[in-house]
């Protein structure tokens, strides 16, 4: 039963790391520096 549990937190990581490399290629820079800047600028 623990090795099913580690198999599914490692799909599902490797999942979240697709996620944010797909969007990283996708976008351009500057695009992505204005989406960080957005819980900073959020007073």
């Amino acid at each position: 039963m623990a090795y099913l549990l580690f198999a599914g937190d490692m799909f599902v990581m490797a999942f979240m790391i697709g996620v944010v490399v797909w969007l990283s290629v996708r976008e351009n820079d500057a695009r992505i520096d204005a989406t960080a800047r957005i819980p900073l600028e959020d007073e």
